[in-house]
């Protein structure tokens, strides 16, 4: 049986909503709720070797109806939701198999991939009641229950939450690696979430007590040695800041401009300004750190609504602060904050990227 590849689409983004931030996941996908990436899967080997010894039937269900077993039980629209918010795909291999007693027993090897690396892994069985016509439980309601275990697996164990994932392939641990202050100014520290894609790292929001609609937020990403364009080659240990990053800088600065501007183009808006790209030189402790910066204002019949990002990079990551302030106030800001980031190291999954 041809393993089938996952469709669906994940959008894990920040977005400017009227270029005011806001922290937004979003999934994106082709698939209605039923549609699950669940498949059917080879056996594996030692299961296919009872097979070959035994009376077996291998692949009983397809993916459309281990799919919908899944969609039909109760209670597992957040399963259904979590599994299309990533791209995640589960394939289940299944079959029945007479032991030696003359017991048949229904197997399932249940193996949950992101991006077709293995997450996680599980295998369940049930015997299958052979006698007794009047008295058997059909076939698809034991699968139901061993795919209702499986759930209750997945739940208890956050198998689809970001950590996991960042956990299996050696990505950087945010969790307990990234140091942010609890306070900037009279913002605090009010939540922080990962992204399911190591690549976009993690996000932290700032809240003011005095004013709601006030935002600051900090996001930390490894670089992406696909923005290089093959131009700059790392050989650094990443213990310094090395200065031939600082072109990376640039290129991501200017993803950001350009986005910024396809927002306020798409949302129709005339009257704004948007600075050009520009450096933001700051000392802490006696030594001078260097970033980029630049402000978006929209011309509202009121007060402007601003949009002013600054960038850095601390080992082999960016440092991105983006509040909805004005620049000036927005300098004080980072002034008071970047000296109190220490970011992760380099990832193996990273140093992986980099050198393949």
């Amino acid at each position: 049986m041809r393993r089938r590849r996952i469709r669906i689409t994940h959008l894990v983004t920040m977005c400017l909503v009227v270029l005011v931030t806001s922290i937004s996941i979003v999934a994106s996908t082709s698939q209605s709720a039923n549609q699950l990436p669940i498949y059917a899967a080879y056996i594996s080997d030692s299961l296919q070797k009872q097979c070959d010894d035994s009376v077996c039937n291998s692949n009983i269900f397809d993916g459309n109806e281990l799919s919908d077993i899944v969609a039909s039980m109760p209670e597992t629209q957040p399963l259904i939701q979590n599994l299309n918010a990533s791209e995640y795909e589960v394939l289940i291999g299944n079959a029945t198999i007479q032991n030696n007693n003359q017991d048949t027993v229904l197997y399932l090897e249940i193996t949950t991939s992101w991006r077709n690396i293995p997450i996680d892994e599980l295998v369940l069985t049930a015997p299958i009641q052979t006698t007794q016509n009047s008295n058997k439980i059909p076939l698809q309601q034991i699968t139901a229950n061993l795919l209702n275990e499986w759930v209750f697996h997945i739940n208890k164990n956050d198998v689809l939450s970001a950590t996991t994932i960042y956990k299996a392939i050696g990505a950087s641990n945010y969790k307990e690696d990234l140091h942010l202050p609890d306070y900037i100014g009279k913002f605090k520290l009010s939540q922080s979430a990962l992204y399911h894609d190591p690549m976009k790292g993690a996000i932290t929001r700032y809240s003011h007590p005095d004013f709601a609609d006030a935002i600051f937020d900090i996001s930390v990403y490894p670089f992406s040695p696909l923005k290089q364009n093959s131009l700059l080659k790392i050989n650094d240990n990443f213990q310094s800041e090395p200065k031939h990053l600082s072109d990376l800088l640039w290129i991501e600065m200017g993803l950001e401009r350009e986005q910024a501007l396809k927002l306020i183009n798409s949302a129709e808006v005339s009257d704004f300004n948007i600075t050009n790209i520009n450096k933001a030189l700051f000392e802490v402790d006696g030594k001078n750190i260097e970033g980029l910066k630049f402000e978006v204002a929209l011309n509202a019949s009121s007060d402007p609504v601003y949009s002013t990002q600054f960038a850095f990079i601390q080992k082999d990551k960016i440092i991105k602060l983006i509040g909805n302030v004005p620049e000036y106030m927005m300098t004080e800001l980072v002034n008071q904050s970047i000296g109190n980031i220490e970011v992760p190291n380099e990832s193996e999954f990273m140093r992986f990227v980099r050198n393949n």
